[in-house]
């Protein structure tokens, strides 16, 4: 049996709510911004390109959309890693279905997300659509402290970097932005002192980052 090529389709509830609103193709970034953040300003609408988000596209929205201008941006800020199949599921039901589908999430993630999840996930594209992974990065010294809790958020990227990269050696036409290697390695320049958003000059990069990275896998 063809893993990613199965209707698979049926596995997950779409959100009615977030299937009508893209439907109409009014799904704007309604969640409140980051201080200093003017709220999102860009209609989704179908295009070959479809980025499903977090805050880190979110706050990168303009860098990405001054680069291509025609890719469909779908970010919201406190985005949660386990909305992905419903929000995949509901952007397969728009026309044209998009050729690539970049999946930005993962920055706010959950403990009973997996590999396994990402990967039943993509079983609702065809096997054709070319798919980049953005990978996320929490600064450790804010996000993993000695006693067990929310801080565990940096072992979770940690994890997702590593379940990503696999998938990607997998699944054809898959491939990965490593945005956590980027930020751990420059992370004073890249990243604000929240330990998670992208600096100005981050955006710049992960932006570049993503469109390079889309190019190299169509």
């Amino acid at each position: 049996m063809n893993l990613w090529g199965g209707p698979g389709a049926g596995r997950f509830a779409s959100s009615v709510v977030v299937t009508a609103a893209l439907i109409c193709g009014l799904l704007t970034s309604a969640a409140l911004p980051a201080a200093g953040v003017p709220e999102a300003d860009v209609v989704v609408r179908p295009s070959s390109v479809y980025i499903v988000g977090d805050s880190i596209a979110f706050h990168s929205r303009r860098q990405l959309h001054a680069r291509k201008p025609a890719w469909q941006v779908d970010a919201v800020a406190g985005r949660n890693v386990r909305q992905l199949p419903e929000l995949l599921e509901a952007r397969m039901q728009l026309s044209p279905a998009p050729k690539n589908v970049v999946v930005a999430l993962g920055a706010n993630g959950h403990p009973s997300w997996g590999a396994e999840d990402y990967r039943a996930a993509l079983e609702l594209l065809p096997e054709t659509t070319r798919v980049t992974f953005t990978t996320t990065w929490r600064d450790p010294q804010r996000w993993r402290p000695t006693k067990a809790g929310p801080g565990k958020l940096a072992d979770l990227m940690d994890q997702y970097t590593r379940d990503v990269r696999q998938i990607a050696r997998e699944r054809p036409h898959t491939c990965v932005f490593n945005w956590h290697r980027r930020a751990r390695r420059n992370a004073a320049k890249l990243i604000l002192a929240d330990g998670v958003h992208p600096t100005v000059k981050g955006r710049k990069v992960w932006a570049r980052g993503v469109a390079r990275t889309v190019k190299k896998c169509s």
